[in-house]
């Protein structure tokens, strides 16, 4: 295993893939969310109300989803939330009659909003322990996840972000922009104004319904859940490893090869995101360039056989290429059952 993650990581640096900027940030300023499928199940001809709950959930923005009216499957009309197509064929996460109460908690929540607001502020990740309502259990699940992530934080070091990845804007704020920092909320199953955060989050990984323990989801970029750690599952080497994840700057660039669900987020995230004065800085005066001589720079001469310089180039990009999807291939296959056994 070590020696395969060492050859992926090898192969990315080498072909220019990898980048400074940490997971968390990037993910933050680039990765934009699935989107998740909304099924309309009418009981019949949608009347008048229900073809306004349908436009409201069709002009909804900005948030990840995609609505459509399917053939009639019930007798009343059913909201059906299914997964994205990401994942594979979607499945049904939440489904709830088509209402106005069950259209706005399908949207938006405040938990959904807290952690929207913590990520753009610049939080690494936000940590959800699901409770499973044995108080001393929860309770020892929330003590250990602070104690241990506030000395992760004081701890850990953030990767120098390099001055060509600021200037080819793959992140919008320097090295003092970023901070490490792991909030952690609680949320109650039994949640009225959460059910459709709840749902979801459960249905990040195929097993999670049964577990009757607290389950700990970090969530960074754009809503997105790293993967579950479920009752003893959630102890210090586990939170280090998802934590080094986070922080770190490999292949961040491609989302697809990465680890990680995305939630049912209704955030204008390039509005929320805290940028530096890289973003803003003024623009010289006319005045200020006024009198300035034009700099001439020649031309270098034109290669005598383009053609064959471009066909070789292209050839050998086309193996590296090669070689880093098998890599990252072998990676997925093997790391997914191990990682998935430890952190339970």
């Amino acid at each position: 295993m070590k020696f395969v993650l060492t050859l992926a990581f090898t192969l990315l640096a080498s072909n220019g893939l990898a980048c400074s900027v940490p997971v968390f940030r990037y993910a933050l300023e680039h990765w934009a969310a699935d989107a998740y499928q909304i099924d309309i199940a009418p009981g019949g001809p949608l009347n008048a109300v229900e073809e306004a709950l349908v436009k409201r959930l069709t002009d909804a923005k900005p948030t990840n989803i995609k609505v459509k009216v399917i053939a009639p499957t019930a007798t009343a009309t059913r909201l059906i939330l299914k997964h994205p197509g990401s994942l594979g064929q979607p499945r049904e996460v939440w489904s709830a009659p088509l209402t106005v109460a069950n259209v706005e908690a399908l949207l938006d929540s405040p938990m959904r909003q807290d952690i929207a607001a913590k990520l753009s502020a610049g939080d690494s990740a936000v940590w959800v322990l699901l409770e499973c309502g044995d108080k001393a259990k929860d309770n020892a699940a929330v003590q250990l996840l602070e104690q241990q992530l506030v000395r992760l934080a004081e701890t850990m070091e953030l990767p120098k972000l390099d001055e060509q990845d600021i200037k080819n804007g793959l992140v919008s704020v320097p090295d003092e922009g970023l901070r490490l920092s792991f909030p952690v909320l609680r949320l109650a199953r039994d949640n009225a104004a959460e059910q459709v955060l709840i749902h979801t989050l459960l249905a990040t990984e195929p097993d999670l319904q049964k577990e009757r323990e607290p389950i700990a989801f970090p969530i960074f970029g754009r809503g997105r859940v790293l993967y579950a750690l479920v009752g003893k599952g959630i102890r210090a080497d586990n939170l280090g490893e998802a934590a080094q994840f986070l922080i770190g700057s490999c292949s961040c660039q491609i989302k697809e090869q990465n680890p990680g669900v995305d939630l049912v987020m209704s955030a204008d995230w390039q509005k929320l995101l805290k940028t530096d004065t890289l973003l803003d800085e003024a623009l010289p005066k006319l005045s200020d360039i006024e009198g300035l001589k034009p700099i001439l720079v020649p031309l270098p001469e034109r290669p005598s056989k383009p053609i064959a310089a471009l066909q070789s180039f292209t050839v050998s990009s086309a193996i590296r290429t090669s070689a880093i999807a098998i890599s990252l291939l072998i990676v997925a296959v093997v790391g997914w059952g191990w990682q998935r056994a430890k952190r339970r």
